[in-house]
């Protein structure tokens, strides 16, 4: 009887938590932390059951919001890795990451409206977490105007 009142309670404190936004497993796993490993496990597949909890659908969605920030590549994989979100999951949302870094790294530099030197831009691209890989297939000349 017990148990069954700490899986209501836990299920209670996870739907109010999925209420607000989407969360990983391992988010509601840390917030439920004050229950046993059993009642957070059992908890756990009762939202992956009923669909209230999907890594997959997370990371796709995350990727999306990200990618409209105009995020690298590299910071949305250590954001998602971060998060709790597994390689493979990770590694199937992000299929598309090449093509996008180049034309996000593009559209940024764009918007600097600045010409700094390809130092100052490399660094910046870095900051947002862009592969040098794509910096550097964007930045043409040694001068670090973008042709």
């Amino acid at each position: 009887m017990e148990e069954s009142n700490d899986f209501k309670k836990a299920v209670g404190i996870a739907l109010k938590l999925l209420s607000r936004s989407d969360k990983t497993i391992l988010q509601i796993k840390q917030k439920l932390a004050e229950f046993d490993e059993s009642t957070v496990n059992n908890v756990i597949e009762y939202l992956k059951k009923k669909r209230f909890a999907d890594d997959e659908r997370f990371a796709e969605q995350y990727y999306q919001s990200k990618k409209k920030k105009k995020w690298g590549g590299l910071k949305i994989r250590l954001s998602l890795k971060n998060l709790g979100i597994l390689d493979e999951i990770i590694d199937f949302t992000m299929k598309d990451v090449d093509s996008y870094e180049k034309k996000a790294a593009l559209e940024l530099l764009k918007k600097r409206k600045k010409t700094d030197s390809r130092d100052k831009n490399i660094r910046f691209l870095l900051s947002r977490g862009f592969s040098y890989e794509s910096i550097r297939s964007i930045l043409k000349d040694d001068s670090g105007n973008i042709s």
